[in-house]
C-alpha cells in the first residue's frame, strides 16, 4: 500500500475559515452598496420636496441678470413677510421687537419725550 493513501494531509485552521471570511467580505460589500443607494435616494428626495425659492436662489437669479433689483427687493420683502406671518401664527419662533432709535432733539420729525 502506498504511503500517501494511508495518511491524510494535515488540514490547517485557515482552510476552515476561508468560506466564512468570503461570506463576511461579501456581506460588507453589499452593505456598502445598499448604504450608498439609500444615501443617494435620500439626497434626491430632499431636493425634489423643496418648493419655491430661497433667498439665496433669488440673489443668484439677480446676479445672473434674470431678476431686476426691484423684483429682488419685492420678492425678499414678500418672503420675509410670509415667514414672519407663519412664525406669528405658530408661536414657534419669537421675533425680537425692534429696538427704539434714540431721537435727535434737533430733528423736528423726532417725537418729544411727552409724545412717547
Amino acid at each position: 500500500m502506498p504511503w500517501s493513501s494511508m495518511t491524510t494531509p494535515p488540514r490547517s485552521d485557515f482552510s476552515d475559515i476561508w468560506p466564512v471570511l468570503l461570506v463576511l467580505v461579501g456581506v460588507v460589500v453589499v452593505g456598502f452598496i445598499v448604504i450608498g443607494i439609500v444615501r443617494k435616494w435620500m439626497r434626491t428626495e430632499s431636493v425634489d420636496n423643496q418648493v419655491g425659492f430661497t433667498l439665496s436662489d433669488l440673489r443668484r437669479l439677480h446676479a445672473e441678470g434674470k431678476l431686476s433689483r426691484e423684483e429682488l427687493e419685492t420678492a425678499e420683502k414678500q418672503m420675509i413677510a410670509k415667514v414672519r406671518e407663519t412664525a406669528a401664527d405658530s408661536d414657534a419662533i419669537r421675533i425680537r421687537p425692534r429696538t427704539r432709535q434714540p431721537h435727535n432733539r434737533n430733528d423736528p420729525q423726532s417725537p418729544t419725550e411727552d409724545e412717547e
